[in-house]
């Protein structure tokens, strides 16, 4: 039988082989027949010879004189010898120093292959913007224009490349909700309007590339281990027990009685020279003990920077510590100084925070004494501009999705670090291949692959939630906290008086059949079942209970909409517009929008009709860390829309069976709190 097969692939490949021979053949005389007729010798395309240019290859060359000395003397494969503690470590190093280059790398290729696409592959592809039509000019003296475009999922950036003049348009503003984009073509260039768009993601990270590159170097020279430069950094790649003041290294953190807010404030002011990690689940506080943490350390007269994957996420930070002086005993004769280096924009996301232009402006100000807290992302604090230890202590907030190749980057700016974040939730996101270890998020490596709760000698664990009914808590435990996580006392006061499955609390599986549809992104009859709910919960008679036993009419403010694709975010907007005024004011997104935010209800649409439809994979469709946000928005009520087809999921792997499993678990639980109510 094995012989038969081989047989038939030798000729398979043969059959490959002279076909492209004869084509090749065919190619030649048409060419030679068409420069005869031509009278001229047609050119030939120059054949690349695949050598890097000479900047990547002196780049690369560099990488290697570092990489190489950290991995010498260790066996490749760990089957041979386990490896030590220092050595995982240097070879965990070696692989974050190629982490950005293996990152960009599917970029490139995605762009050029989406520069080749039909305008019917562009549509159907994730990241392009297909099938403009031109609506008019929406700025004649700026040069801007506004577009129409069909319901699709995309992501073309902040500028984005036309196909077929190859010239790249500035994307001024997107409406989802209508479908529209703006662009401006600059000045001196001819107005061509584009039918598609493609978007160039590939952001230079020279600056975090180097710092990798300095930690690296100085690893082979002066060891992993022991006290010296980068010490943060090394202690962070070892995932070692922080350096407290007066702590007993591998004993838990948090003392007996104390509560997690109470301990991380105790312990950041004691840091020495180290890494500490905070696991904030949803509702947990994270930010608000955050902002609390960096008010203790200014009252001691220790700088702070704070950091991020975005602007926003740092203003958010940042206006936390500005508000937290209000019931600060340190802050009542005096205002804590915060700047913000703004994005491409030059918008501050900090509401109370002084503007900084550059990196060179941000150590000048921090050698000066003039300021106490300055926050920027990740190319700020891994500039050369910026001083080893400029600050003392850098906060990385949602590091769960901030990577860790980033975060051992950045850390060479302040004596300790503080991560915040929760790797269950959103998690980073990647496009390239990376070796085993060097793929995760700063929070994810520190908690490892064998804990979902932070083990209590590496970090705090925020145990308590003071958003979520005990009837969701006790689902978003037992699924994805090891069932660690406890409601404060009071969440159970919170509920809703609706009608129908919109009543009461806790957890609604609503099934909704699709029919004969094999619908993948956007579910019509989900759409509109969601509508009918919305309409029902806004007609005046729905009132919810907070823990503070303050009845209010539901408003759609008190409402979320969820779902994990655009364009079934877009479909859901378009019905609730229908419906009137105030359906149309409750807000809708991508999953990755609203974390953090909370409503006493929120409501997910799945969209996909069955497994096999799910346009990106059970992987994406059944993400453990997207159920977890969607599911813990609400206070009091979550209902989740989906097809019953999506409970009988055939898992072809182990991590198949866990992504269904909590699926299936969640139509239980909902299934047992409705017969219980």
């Amino acid at each position: 039988m094995g012989e038969e097969i081989l047989d038939q692939i030798t000729a398979y490949n043969q059959d490959d082989v002279v076909s492209t021979l004869e084509l090749h053949r065919w190619l030649e005389v048409q060419r030679t027949a068409l420069g005869e007729r031509l009278g001229q010798e047609l050119p030939r395309p120059q054949v690349r010879d695949g050598e890097s240019s000479e900047e990547l290859s002196a780049w690369l060359q560099r990488v290697k004189e570092v990489a190489d000395p950290l991995v010498e003397g260790i066996p490749v494969d760990e089957s041979e010898r386990e490896w030590t503690p220092q050595e995982r470590g240097r070879v965990l190093l070696a692989n974050l120093s190629g982490w950005h280059r293996r990152e960009q790398k599917p970029d490139w290729w995605r762009w050029f292959s989406q520069l080749e696409m039909t305008e019917e592959e562009l549509i159907e592809a994730r990241e392009p913007l297909a099938g403009l039509e031109l609506i008019g000019v929406e700025d004649e003296t700026a040069r801007t224009y506004r577009y129409r475009f069909p319901a699709q999922d995309f992501d073309v950036g902040k500028a984005a490349t036309d196909p077929v003049t190859m010239k790249e348009l500035p994307v001024v503003a997107t409406d989802l909700d209508r479908s529209e984009i703006v662009l401006r073509f600059p000045r001196r260039r001819e107005i061509e309007h584009p039918r598609a768009l493609v978007g160039t993601t590939v952001v230079p990270s020279k600056a975090q590339e180097q710092r990798l590159l300095d930690i690296g170097a100085s690893v082979v020279e002066h060891g992993i281990e022991g006290d010296g430069e980068y010490r943060a950094a090394r202690d962070l790649i070892m995932r070692r027990t922080p350096r407290i003041l007066g702590h007993t290294d591998g004993e838990p953190l948090r003392i007996e009685g104390e509560s997690a807010g109470d301990a991380a404030r105790r312990l950041v002011t004691q840091l020495d020279r180290t890494c500490l990690a905070i696991q904030g689940p949803p509702g947990s506080g994270k930010t608000w003990i955050g902002g609390r943490m960096i008010l203790d350390l200014v009252a001691q007269g220790k700088t702070v920077g704070v950091t991020a994957g975005s602007h926003k996420v740092i203003g958010n930070l940042l206006d936390n510590v500005w508000m937290a002086q209000a019931d600060h005993p340190a802050f009542q004769d005096r205002r804590v100084r915060i700047c913000q280096k703004p994005g491409d924009s030059g918008e501050l996301t900090c509401g109370y925070a002084s503007g900084i232009k550059s990196a060179a402006d941000v150590a000048g100000t921090l050698a000066d004494g003039a300021v106490d807290v300055v926050g920027g992302t990740a190319w700020l604090w891994a500039s050369d501009k910026i001083p080893a230890e400029a600050v003392d202590v850098l906060f990385i907030d949602e590091a769960g999705q901030f990577s860790l190749a980033n975060a051992v980057a950045v850390s060479a700016a302040a004596k300790s670090i503080v991560l915040l974040g929760d790797p269950q939730q959103l998690d980073q996101p990647l496009k390239g291949s990376h070796p085993i270890g060097a793929e995760g998020s700063a929070l994810a490596h520190l908690l490892g692959r064998e804990h979902s709760v932070m083990p209590p000698e590496l970090g705090l664990f925020m145990d308590k939630t003071w958003r979520l009914h005990p009837d969701i808590c006790n689902y978003t435990s037992e699924v994805f906290y090891e069932s660690a996580l406890l409601p404060e006392a009071g969440n159970e006061k919170q509920a809703l008086s609706g009608s129908g499955l919109a009543d009461g609390q806790g957890i609604r599986f609503i099934a909704v059949d699709h029919g004969d549809a094999r619908n993948d992104n956007r579910s019509v009859e989900e759409a509109r079942v969601i509508a009918d709910l919305v309409c029902d919960l806004l007609d005046g008679r729905a009132t919810w209970l907070d823990r503070e036993l303050v009845r209010a009419p539901v408003g759609p403010g008190d409402i979320l909409v969820i779902t994990p694709y655009n364009a079934q975010r877009t479909l859901i907007g378009t019905e609730l517009r229908k419906r009137g005024p105030a359906c149309a004011d409750v807000p809708v997104g991508t999953v990755d929008k609203f974390q953090g935010q909370q409503a006493p209800v929120s409501i997910y649409s799945m969209a996909t009709s069955r497994p096999e439809d799910a346009p990106r994979g059970m992987e994406f469709l059944y993400s453990l860390n997207r159920l977890n946000v969607a599911t813990s928005r609400a206070r009091c009520l979550t209902l989740v829309v989906a097809s019953p087809a999506l409970i009988h999921a055939h898992a072809r792997s182990p991590r198949q069976m866990v992504l269904a499993n909590a699926f299936c678990r969640l139509s239980e639980v909902a299934a047992e709190q409705a017969g219980g109510s």
